[in-house]
């Protein structure tokens, strides 16, 4: 069982989003609190829950975890299945899309 910590509203969307793309026998909770029994724990990070935030770090202390960070619930979705997947890598039904390379231009002197 994953775990997934946050606010009721943007962990339970992000929970019914990673739901369909776990095999079969694999679950997601939502939760604001945190969760004994699982297996992995993915905490959502929120600049406006910060006091939320630090409890929460504050009762996994000693246990793994994994915090999600992104600007919009597409790159959160993306960083639970990367984490999902490196934690977990039987877990999904597929592997997440790699990292695109960002290239730059350079050039020396």
């Amino acid at each position: 069982m994953i775990a997934l910590l946050g606010s009721d509203s943007e962990a339970a969307s992000l929970a019914q989003a990673l739901q369909q793309r776990l095999t079969p026998g694999m679950t997601v909770v939502a939760s604001a609190a945190p969760v004994a029994s699982s297996t992995l724990t993915l905490l959502l990070s929120s600049p406006d829950q910060a006091a939320w935030e630090t409890q929460c770090r504050a009762q996994l202390a000693g246990q793994g975890f994994q915090v999600l960070y992104g600007r919009n619930a597409g790159e959160r979705l993306l960083a639970a299945l990367r984490a999902i997947h490196t934690a977990l890598p039987g877990a999904l039904l597929e592997p997440p899309a790699d990292r695109p390379q960002r290239l730059r231009a350079w050039a020396c002197e």
